[in-house]
């Protein structure tokens, strides 16, 4: 599991959200949730900011990109992945003196594997049980996410786990139109 984050340079003025009216906020593209979504969601139904008359995007191309423009101080704010921040600080892409966290969201999970309701049980079983059995230690998957503390597959419940990014979005509210 993650959260969405909102992060700004150390030495920024932003203490919360509500600072982002006329500023610019960097997302990362239109298929994220925790880089697009979820932050629109979050700045138009707790903040009432809506672009672009209260906020202007631009668009990093992704989470390392929005990462390294907090570093470099480029943007003034960023949406990220908590995840994937905790691997940039890992990796020394990003020092933690860098940069402060101005909002965190509800847990959201990683992502998911899965398989087909009406497949044979039998297979279900057996497909359930190769993936929760995966050995991580030195296998790829335990140096790629090793930075985030994910050292595992966890079983998760679409109703629940997945609540939080449903009610994303099922909002509406994180499409707008540029004119």
């Amino acid at each position: 599991m993650h959260r969405m984050l909102v992060i700004v340079p150390a030495g920024s003025d932003l203490q919360s959200c509500a600072d982002l009216k006329g500023k610019t906020i960097a997302l990362t593209n239109v298929g994220s949730n925790s880089g697009y979504h979820a932050p629109l969601v979050t700045l138009k139904e707790e903040f009432k900011l809506l672009p672009p008359a209260d906020y202007t995007i631009v668009y990093s191309g992704s989470h390392d990109a929005s990462i390294a423009g907090i570093a470099s101080g480029r943007y003034a704010a960023a949406a990220v992945a908590s995840d994937l921040l905790d691997r940039a600080v890992e990796a020394g892409r990003i020092a933690k003196e860098k940069y402060r966290v101005i909002y965190k969201s509800e847990k959201f999970p990683n992502a998911g594997i899965g398989y087909i309701v009406s497949l044979d049980p039998k297979l279900a079983d057996k497909v359930k049980g190769a993936v929760m059995s995966y050995e991580w230690k030195g296998s790829p998957l335990e140096g790629f996410f090793a930075g985030s503390g994910q050292t595992a597959f966890a079983p998760v419940n679409y109703k629940d786990d997945w609540a939080n990014v449903r009610r994303i979005h099922d909002s509406g509210g994180y499409t707008y139109q540029l004119k």
